[in-house]
């Protein structure tokens, strides 16, 4: 390879380690389901962090694992059916 094709291989590469270094996450709360585990959602989540009774403290507490006896797996769904309606009857025309 030529020495100019190898340099810019490098700086092809370096810049794409570069970009996917430096992406941070994006958060939103759409829906804002905090409802991670059916067995917080049993007793609203109250103590979650502190508590390790199943699988699903590692979600807030990933240290919590450390204290469960046995493997275990976690199975939860959510459905979300969103409808909203909205009529306009508050805005007015400029004159």
């Amino acid at each position: 390879m030529k020495k100019g094709k190898v340099r810019f291989t490098y700086f092809v590469l370096f810049t794409l380690v570069l970009c996917v270094g430096l992406v941070s996450n994006a958060y939103s709360a759409g829906f804002a389901i905090v409802e991670q585990s059916v067995s917080g959602l049993g007793n609203a989540y109250a103590g979650g962090t502190a508590s390790a009774e199943d699988a699903t403290t590692l979600f807030y507490n990933p240290a919590g694992i450390t204290k469960l006896k046995k493997a275990q797996l976690i199975l939860a769904g959510h459905v979300i059916i969103p409808h909203a309606k909205f009529k306009n009857e508050g805005s007015t025309h400029l004159l």
